[in-house]
């Protein structure tokens, strides 16, 4: 474990004058041997001299870095623009509302971002809370998603403001050091974490949509030559049931949780509202029912700018269809899978709604659309609203039951200097991949559609993104 920095030691010890007429030369006295450093626990920035500041006034404070440093997009060829999609005072009032403090003054500010759907908010719909019926404190389950919520202390906001999660349930308030007003670096580098993890899967691509990453997933598909050509350019159309070895509309809620999870719809047709922009990328992704008309999927050759289906052409898991495929990745850190959206239903959606327990987006069927979290008109909010809970429910609940509890880690990152990334590496792995190191015990290439299986996607991008923000932050006041 780290240890305290030994201050700086004295080489001699203080003596006396010496008498010239009474006394002899005093001898030279030996060094004094550095004391052993002790391993010790430091105590945190926070708790030491001027009262703490408050949390929020120090990211208004530091929004001209993160409009610089971190809610910008960039280019294929590279050039930087502030993102159209995910901008500081969307992600600023979806944090306040999450973390309990209140969205006072956040609504009707709707200037210049949204994309379909997100330019207004509707009176009736955008945070209209439905009637306060009894929450059902639903810790259970030991599979996709679950946590204990071991270490994680809540009710209080930010200030001093007493608040209550989006959901009336604690374990859901975005942790922003809210246990005591002294653990504020606790909340801010909480922050950082979930804004690496945004700007890797969707701000740094302006993408509210997951898009086509994954390229040629099956280049033997095809024997021949000519149809072989610019095969290193090749995205298969059925990347929208999952890429990275995976299929979205398996991943199974853990057990006692299965009643929250979205029933697989293969009659739903749906397209993202977003994809990658270049020249020839590959379109938006899609789902719809397999047809007498179309028993496979091809895949879209960036080459000749069109999709080709001569042959089926599989993903990673090896479909090579679309038929309910609906479930890709969307919002900040791109929520995917039936678990994942079937909790924003039942949590925040018009399931909550309908069984009378408290509804944010009471009209909102994320089941029935999960695209409304890009395209719906509360889709400014959704984006980072979404992605947040889904940070309260699998991240900040994480407790392996064998020593690693993310709250704990999260404090020790900082009462250590945060200079141990390996806790972003473990978070990733959480987020990624359902543990903090991948792949995950009990995990299969065929079990639970692959989650868990395999390394992180943008691993190092990650932990980069993470350092990127912790500067821009000042974040340990460096």
């Amino acid at each position: 474990r780290p240890t305290k920095r030994p201050s700086q030691f004295p080489t001699k010890r203080p003596t006396n004058k010496p008498s010239v007429e009474l006394s002899p030369p005093a001898p030279v006295p030996r060094p004094t041997p550095p004391p052993t450093p002790q391993t010790a626990r430091p105590t945190p920035k926070a708790t030491t001299g001027a009262p703490p500041p408050d949390l929020f006034e120090w990211l208004h404070n530091h929004r001209r870095q993160l409009n610089q440093e971190v809610f910008r997009s960039y280019t294929k060829e590279g050039t930087g623009y502030r993102s159209y999609w995910f901008q500081y005072q969307d992600f600023y009032g979806a944090l306040r509302l999450m973390s309990g403090v209140g969205d006072e003054n956040q609504r009707g500010s709707n200037r210049g971002a949204g994309g379909q759907g997100g330019g207004s908010n509707r009176e009736g719909t955008h945070g209209r809370r439905s009637n306060e019926g009894p929450d059902r404190n639903l810790q259970g389950g030991s599979g996709f998603g679950a946590g204990s919520g071991a270490g994680f202390i809540t009710g209080q906001g930010t200030g001093g403001i007493s608040g209550e999660s989006i959901t009336g349930l604690d374990k859901h308030l975005f942790y922003t050091g809210n246990d005591d007003p002294s653990h504020w670096e606790y909340g801010l580098v909480n922050i950082a974490a979930f804004l690496s993890h945004a700007m890797t899967e969707s701000i740094t691509h302006d993408a509210c949509d997951e898009f086509h990453w994954e390229r040629n997933s099956d280049a033997d598909a095809s024997t021949t030559e000519e149809q072989k050509g610019g095969s290193d350019q090749h995205y298969a159309v059925s990347n929208a049931c999952g890429q990275d070895g995976q299929n979205y509309q398996e991943f199974q809620c853990g057990e006692g949780e299965e009643f929250m999870q979205c029933a697989v719809d293969r009659n739903l047709i749906l397209q993202a509202t977003t994809s990658a922009v270049y020249p020839n990328a590959p379109p938006p992704l899609s789902c719809r029912p397999r047809s007498t008309g179309e028993s496979y999927t091809g895949y879209w050759d960036v080459v000749q700018g069109s999709t080709m289906a001569l042959f089926p052409y599989e993903n990673t898991y090896g479909r090579t269809d679309v038929e309910g495929c609906c479930y890709w990745g969307r919002g900040a850190i791109h929520s995917k899978g039936v678990c994942n959206i079937g909790k924003l239903n039942y949590y925040l959606g018009k399931k909550a709604q309908d069984e009378g327990r408290k509804s944010r987006y009471p009209t909102t069927d994320f089941c029935a659309f999960p695209e409304a979290i890009c395209a719906a008109p509360e889709s400014r909010e959704m984006r980072w609203v979404t992605s947040m809970f889904e940070w309260t429910e699998r991240v900040q609940s994480y407790d392996d039951m064998e020593g690693w509890n993310y709250m704990r880690k999260l404090k020790e990152f900082v009462d250590f200097g945060m200079v141990d990334f390996e806790f972003l590496e473990a978070t990733s792995g959480i987020l990624a991949k359902g543990c903090h190191d991948p792949p995950c015990a009990g995990s299969g290439t065929k079990v639970n559609g692959g989650y868990g299986t395999g390394t992180v996607h943008l691993a190092e991008e990650r932990v980069k993104n993470f350092q990127t923000i912790l500067i821009a932050l000042e974040a340990g006041g460096e």
